[in-house]
């Protein structure tokens, strides 16, 4: 009975990730403010000095680019109506866009917007980014799966964690600087993951940038909080420069690296 107890402690023990650092993003390190028009935000990327945009709803799902200077969004692609677009990433020169629910996934090769292959994926679709040459994709679960980017197999699954509590919900992904970067659904956080353990390494506050960019719908009588979510994260590598939205968001808001990390409104805590 010792021993299974031992046991039973030192796995609990080994399993744990270590505490979580969070910071509080405040509006004064704010590198710009980008006006856009509001639309319902599932994945963003950036891509050779644009950003790229996958926007859903049953009827008005869309792959759109954002001249990040001016703030213009022009249409690439209109997807069915039956199609509510997800996340979108780019690996090599192909551009992938999930959908939720319909198990497809449009491929855009060579910048062929309006003919996209189509491929199967048997599961349900959240955000999606690139690690490793492979796809990395979220489903709402606190698991992450590592995808064949040619079949669309799962070939290797983490389950992400603060200390020792799952960390469900998973949607938007990013890659920045070797981590993983990912939102939670309905909430104003976004979490730095180590790739290598799926332990959530800081907890990024991003409350007061939300207000900023929903204050324009918040005194609507039809004001509803959860079309109004953070939704987007996407890392320009060479200026080390991280752009984040949400659903119907009036702005973009680019952030420097270096600035996120050198906030002052540091705590660490345990789950």
């Amino acid at each position: 009975m010792k021993i299974l107890l031992f046991f039973t402690l030192f796995t609990s023990l080994t399993l744990a990730c270590p505490p979580v650092e969070k910071k509080i993003i405040e509006t004064n390190i704010i590198e710009d403010s980008i006006p856009i028009s509001p639309t319902y935000t599932q994945g963003l990327i950036y891509s050779d000095g644009m950003i790229y945009e996958s926007s859903g709803i049953y009827g008005e799902s869309k792959l759109l680019v954002i001249d990040p200077g001016r703030g213009t969004k022009k249409i690439l692609n209109t997807l069915p109506d039956k199609i509510f677009a997800e996340g979108l990433t780019k690996l090599g020169e192909n551009f992938y866009q999930f959908s939720w629910k319909e198990k497809i996934v449009f491929i855009y090769k060579n910048n062929n917007w309006n003919n996209p292959t189509e491929l199967s994926f048997d599961g349900e679709a959240w955000g999606v980014t690139t690690h490793r040459n492979k796809l990395l994709l979220s489903n709402g679960s606190a698991q992450l799966l590592y995808l064949n980017p040619m079949s669309l197999e799962i070939e290797e699954t983490i389950q992400v964690k603060q200390h020792t509590t799952p960390l469900e919900s998973l949607n938007e992904l990013e890659i920045v600087d070797g981590k993983i970067w990912a939102n939670t659904w309905g909430s104003d956080k976004i979490y730095t993951i180590r790739a290598d353990t799926g332990c959530v390494e800081t907890q990024l506050d991003l409350s007061q940038l939300h207000k900023l960019a929903t204050r324009h719908a918040q005194t609507a009588p039809d004001y509803d909080p959860w079309e109004h979510v953070l939704n987007g994260i996407a890392y320009d590598r060479q200026k080390r420069e991280v752009y984040v939205t949400g659903k119907n968001w009036s702005k973009i808001f680019k952030l420097k690296l270096e600035s996120i990390f050198s906030s002052k409104h540091d705590e660490f805590f345990m789950y």
